[in-house]
């Protein structure tokens, strides 16, 4: 055993050089020098841990059979049953080491040791059964999205003293209005533009738009976005 564990001590995290570190795992070469080897060398050890735990088990047991028959020699029994005590102890440790060892290399999860089985908990999963549940979490479906009928059908009430949303909003159902647009968000823009032998309008400058001619003037109006329509009036100046 004592080969097993000088090479276990031997083995470190330094960068592997076969000639002045040779039980290193990092840099090139180290993990295909030693990696199988010291699993071979866990294993071997543990094998040897738990046959000492054996040894040290049948120890005791036969500690305690000489002292119930010593009843003759009350000194010499007290000393073999301190004795078969001390070697229960070790056997129990050696034998909690080689349970440990042989469950894997998880030294400890949360402050458990030995063999662990790990819970959501101790990963911070959501447990599955939370998983598409009522007021659980929404799973998703075979395009990748969320599924809609495992999403809450009411969101609450948005409240604040102002509010600036953009790009597009759907609304499936009635959007509410409670209280009267201020003016200022719904007036129609108003444009002005100087123009001369051509000119295409602008529709963002506006439904109302007046346009100084300076010339015999060709004006087009541009398609609107596909689905939409729109209207402008203008208001054509020439001369005075």
């Amino acid at each position: 055993m004592t080969d097993v564990t000088d090479r276990l001590k031997a083995y470190n995290g330094g960068t592997y050089d076969a000639a002045t570190n040779p039980r290193g795992f990092a840099g090139i070469g180290g993990m295909d020098a030693n990696w199988a080897q010291a699993l071979n060398d866990v294993g071997d050890a543990t094998d040897q841990v738990a046959t000492a735990g054996g040894d040290a088990a049948a120890a005791a047991t036969s500690a305690q059979a000489a002292a119930a028959s010593a009843t003759a020699a009350a000194s010499s029994a007290s000393g073999a049953a301190a004795s078969a005590v001390t070697a229960e102890a070790e056997a129990d440790r050696a034998q909690a080491a080689a349970d440990g060892v042989s469950g894997g290399p998880v030294v400890s999860v949360n402050g458990r040791t030995g063999v662990v089985t790990l819970t959501a908990p101790d990963v911070g999963a959501v447990d599955t059964a939370a998983v598409g549940a009522p007021d659980g979490v929404a799973a998703l479906g075979p395009d990748g999205h969320l599924i809609a009928a495992e999403l809450p059908d009411n969101l609450g009430d948005m409240a604040g003293s102002s509010a600036t949303i953009s790009g597009d909003m759907s609304v499936g159902g009635t959007l509410s209005v409670p209280q009267a647009l201020n003016y200022t968000l719904v007036r129609y823009a108003v444009g002005q533009a100087t123009v001369g032998a051509s000119h295409t309008l602008d529709l963002a400058a506006g439904a109302h738009q007046a346009l100084t001619l300076t010339d015999d003037t060709v004006i087009t109006l541009p398609d609107p976005p596909a689905g939409f329509g729109y209207a402008v009036t203008l208001k054509l100046i020439q001369d005075a």
